[in-house]
């Protein structure tokens, strides 16, 4: 190869190398000479050899400052009260490169939801139940249960600390009660003995082991006296013959006593009855 006095190019000696043309992170510089006296029948520097040379330079990297994301929204609070915490966070988008400067904090965390947590009323398991308010026929009775923490800061109220409840649903036993007795009825017999009766009504019903109703109805003997037994006596017989064959005369018939009388009863009537007979026969005409 041609140099500085080759092939009958005659060139300068090399120039000062330029400026790098970056200050870091591999740039290139480059140097130059000139053609003093050109070959015969060179025209443009053909024949001379190179007149421009270029190099790499700075190679080292450059300082990359860090460079980071915008902040992220902040996560939800990990309470609800009471005080809790929330982060929010940035990423890097351009790592640090040698002096570059470095990254700032990646996660920041600040307090949240710091009012007090509700307090929410706390009550004790109920207490055995009291005695029923009676005996019998339907009561009431009671159970109760305390307060163990107070509600505060918006918590829930305490429930009903009383509770009530029917009790004792049988009846009490209750007697039966009756009423005065009626007027006695008419004797179904004027003599010879009948009967006659009174009632009373139940007023209130006995319940349970209350005492049974007595006898509603009660009856009695009446009119014991014998009835009169009234005089029975027999149809009239025929009459008889008349007691002259002619002239005025009279005739008869007659009945017998079939029930005699007693007691008062109805007498009996006449037995014998006469008539005039033969009115128009006249004797001896």
């Amino acid at each position: 190869p041609c140099n500085v006095q080759s092939c009958g190019c005659e060139v300068s000696e090399w120039s000062e190398w330029s400026t790098c043309s970056v200050p870091c992170g591999e740039g290139t510089q480059t140097r130059t000479r000139d053609i003093i006296s050109a070959p015969e029948g060179g025209e443009g520097g053909e024949g001379c050899p190179p007149l421009v040379e270029t190099r790499s330079c700075n190679v080292q990297p450059c300082d990359v400052n860090c460079e980071v994301s915008e902040w992220s929204s902040w996560s939800d609070c990990d309470a609800t009260c009471g005080g809790g915490s929330q982060t929010r966070t940035r990423t890097i988008t351009v790592d640090p490169v040698g002096n570059g400067a470095a990254c700032p904090v990646l996660s920041e965390t600040q307090s949240c939801n710091t009012d007090p947590c509700p307090i929410h009323c706390v009550v004790s398991e109920w207490s055995d139940w009291g005695d029923c308010s009676v005996p019998c026929g339907v009561g009431v009775r009671s159970r109760t249960r305390t307060i163990l923490v107070e509600p505060d800061f918006g918590g829930t109220m305490c429930p009903s600390l009383v509770e009530n409840e029917l009790c004792n649903p049988h009846a009490c036993d209750v007697d039966c009660e009756v009423s005065e007795w009626s007027s006695w009825s008419d004797c179904d017999a004027t003599c010879g003995g009948g009967s006659q009766t009174r009632t009373r009504t139940i007023t209130v019903d006995p319940v349970g082991n209350g005492a049974a109703c007595p006898d509603l109805s009660e009856t009695q003997s009446c009119n014991t006296d014998p009835c009169p037994i009234h005089c029975v006596v027999s149809e009239w017989s025929d009459w008889g013959d008349c007691s002259v064959p002619c002239g005025v005369g009279v005739r008869s018939r007659t009945r017998t006593i079939l029930v005699e009388p007693d007691f008062g009863g109805t007498m009996c009537p006449s037995l014998v009855e006469n008539e005039l007979c033969n009115p128009h026969e006249l004797c001896g005409v």
